[in-house]
């Protein structure tokens, strides 16, 4: 009974040590990790995956194509800039690495002036350069350019009131 529980362990051992370990694109070791929930930091990995994260906590001997060793840095999910002006600087930098560089990773649009709708009269006002007519068609030219961050954005009250009224002081109809 001991030699066959002793070839089990030898077998179970052996086939531990033939494993391939797991390899993501990224690997960030030694990470102080702060997940955004509000819970205490932990400290462990992140396996990422294209641009998903694969894996967090101990990944054990996870290898990466590319790896960090993050001794003492906090690592976190990205940041949402809630009240964002990008829809000015992301068509001529859609990379958008200012922001990136602070860990931005959404920019939610709209609060202040919306691109879309426009109709003709606003297309003329030289200060817009509007090449779209309406917001659909703002955000799919800035996808097209290869965005560096998520964006979110919706037309505000002022950019609708605008499109139907101009900026005649009077009561809507």
């Amino acid at each position: 009974m001991k030699n066959k529980t002793l070839l089990y362990l030898l077998f179970f051992l052996l086939f531990q040590a033939c494993q391939t370990p797991i390899e993501y694109d990224v690997l960030i070791t030694n990470a102080l990790i702060v997940d955004g929930s509000g819970k205490a930091p932990i400290e462990g990995a992140i396996g990422i995956n294209a641009d998903t994260i694969a894996a967090v906590g101990d990944l054990g001997d996870a290898v990466g194509k590319t790896e960090v060793d993050a001794p003492g840095k906090a690592v976190a999910p990205g940041f949402i800039n809630m009240l964002s002006h990008a829809q000015g600087s992301l068509p001529e930098e859609p990379r958008a690495m200012s922001d990136v560089q602070q860990g931005v990773t959404l920019e939610v649009m709209g609060e202040g002036s919306t691109l879309g709708p426009v109709n003709e009269e606003m297309q003329a006002d030289t200060s817009r350069k509007a090449s779209w007519t309406n917001l659909s068609e703002f955000l799919k030219g800035l996808e097209d350019k290869g965005l560096g961050v998520n964006v979110a954005s919706y037309v505000n009250a002022t950019a609708l009131r605008i499109h139907q009224i101009g900026f005649e002081d009077r009561a809507p109809t």
